[in-house]
């Protein structure tokens, strides 16, 4: 089978590009359309026809500088994790708040901390029923109640459990809202 490749429609004869942005925009002069592609895209990123030469000009030097713009603030936030270190230590309490039809608690306490990576376990909790399937959820410090997960810390102190939980910090607070049904 045979890659996909970038569609450029006939009369696109000019190709233009910018020194270090990853973009390029083919244009047909006559009948004042261009078709553009950011990256190494195979789908355009716009494909359009314009009232004049001067509009076409305007947009294409547009289309330019948002995708250099863009570049840059991915390269500043890549920079940024890099240099992210977790102000987390072993001892501290994170929290997971998360549910559709119930709100769901539990808690982890911090491990061993190493670079970005952060092991924590998840610890036992107290729920004192405040209301009709409602409480408050305290954590119990040092009871374990599973097995030792190793993560990578987020800026935020925060930590991916699994596709549904994400825990931060607990933040001085004592105790959090849960409930439950049937």
């Amino acid at each position: 089978m045979r890659p996909k490749q970038r569609y450029i429609p006939k009369g696109c004869g000019e190709e233009v590009t910018r020194e270090g942005v990853p973009a390029v925009v083919y244009v047909d002069r006559d009948r004042t359309s261009a078709i553009a592609y950011r990256g190494r895209a195979v789908r355009p990123t716009w494909n359009y026809m314009f009232k004049n030469s001067a509009q076409m000009e305007e947009y294409i030097d547009q289309f330019f500088a948002d995708v250099a713009a863009r570049e840059e603030s991915k390269r500043k936030r890549a920079e940024e994790r890099r240099a992210y270190r977790p102000a987390l230590k072993p001892g501290d309490v994170l929290h997971t708040s998360w549910g559709y039809e119930q709100t769901n608690v539990e808690f982890f306490e911090v491990v061993a901390v190493k670079g970005r990576r952060v092991t924590v376990c998840e610890i036992a909790q107290e729920v004192t029923e405040t209301g009709f399937m409602s409480g408050r959820a305290r954590p119990v410090r040092g009871e374990f109640v599973g097995e030792p997960l190793t993560r990578i810390a987020q800026p935020g102190d925060t930590l991916k459990i699994d596709q549904v939980r994400y825990a931060w910090p607990v933040g001085g607070r004592e105790d959090f809202h849960c409930s439950w049904y049937a």
